[in-house]
């Protein structure tokens, strides 16, 4: 599914905002947000950041008029333990929420041909304010025209 229409924006932005816009819609947290800065106010019981990292592409053989990507995507869960729900379950839940919305359209709307989990990782001293992070590493294929990164 090669992206030809140019928007003003590479092919790896647009898939970090499909990311950002499906958590929304599934409104997994109030605070779903892109490449921002990791440090989470207080006020926030939960927040999701999804960052770019790395693309790896090529040109398949054959394949002249496109390239293929793989985008790998962290999406960061953060969670505060609360009244009657301890660190590790609201932590738990944010992450299958999470997990469990962005397998709910493996195309991001047509955005990327495929998204998929590969590992996570948690952290459980973020801030010293009984928060927690599980960063969920994607993979994201997608194809761009040749030559091209939109």
């Amino acid at each position: 599914m090669p992206e030809s229409t140019s928007t003003g924006s590479t092919a790896f932005a647009r898939a970090v905002k499909a990311v950002q816009l499906q958590l929304e819609g599934a409104a997994v947290s109030a605070n779903v947000f892109r490449n921002r800065s990791r440090v989470v106010p207080r006020d926030m019981a939960t927040a999701v950041v999804v960052r770019s990292s790395q693309a790896d592409g090529e040109t398949p053989a054959g394949c002249g008029s496109s390239s293929q990507w793989q985008l790998v995507l962290a999406v960061e869960c953060y969670a505060r333990a609360r009244a009657g729900v301890d660190l590790e379950d609201a932590l738990d839940a944010l992450l299958l929420g999470v997990t469990d919305a962005v397998a709910a359209d493996r195309t991001l709307g047509q955005v990327v041909a495929d998204i998929a989990p590969v590992g996570v990782h948690w952290d459980f001293d973020v801030d010293g304010e009984k928060t927690g992070c599980a960063t969920v590493t994607f993979i994201v294929q997608q194809f761009t025209a040749a030559a091209s990164l939109s």
